[in-house]
């Protein structure tokens, strides 16, 4: 019963590690995507505040990111914009991402604060992310199986040990 209990334990430790692979290349392509309607959005001189409440009905942490900035925008509408993308990125998405992979949002959130070329800025952007997510899939595929597989076997090799 302990050997079981053992092995189920390392695997679903690997199996954790490589949810969170997984959920790392979802919130990629999750603002990949957001950066792209806001993109559109702004062409069509939507205003921001709008475009960020109607990104804020997304899931994960982007849905979550867009909505504290719609708050935020809505609190303090003469506040800065980067100024405010930065604090919420860095709650809201820093503990998923890595500094790599922040960097082209927090470039959007320049160009939108500076409010100059800003439709290309926002579609490199995007495209940043969506290479960073094909990255983050790629990783998530090769080490989620060995995080699974390396869980299952510390499992077992504790469970021979302590038996």
């Amino acid at each position: 019963m302990g050997l079981a209990l053992l092995a189920a334990g390392g695997t679903m430790l690997g199996l954790d590690h490589s949810r969170r692979l997984w959920d790392r290349a979802g919130t990629l392509y999750a603002l990949a995507e957001a950066l792209e309607t806001l993109r559109a959005g702004l062409e069509a001189r939507r205003g921001l505040a709008p475009l960020c409440r109607a990104l804020a009905d997304r899931e994960g942490a982007a849905g979550t990111f867009f909505q504290a900035l719609a708050a935020g925008l809505d609190r303090e509408p003469g506040a800065g914009t980067e100024r405010l993308w930065n604090a919420l990125a860095a709650s809201h998405l820093a503990p998923l991402l890595s500094r790599r992979e922040m960097a082209p949002f927090l470039a959007a959130g320049r160009a939108i604060h500076a409010a100059e070329g800003v439709p290309a800025a926002l579609a490199v952007a995007a495209a940043r992310l969506r290479e960073l997510a094909r990255q983050a899939e790629d990783e998530a595929r090769r080490d989620g199986r060995l995080c699974t597989s390396l869980g299952l076997l510390g499992g077992l090799m504790a469970a021979i040990v302590l038996f």
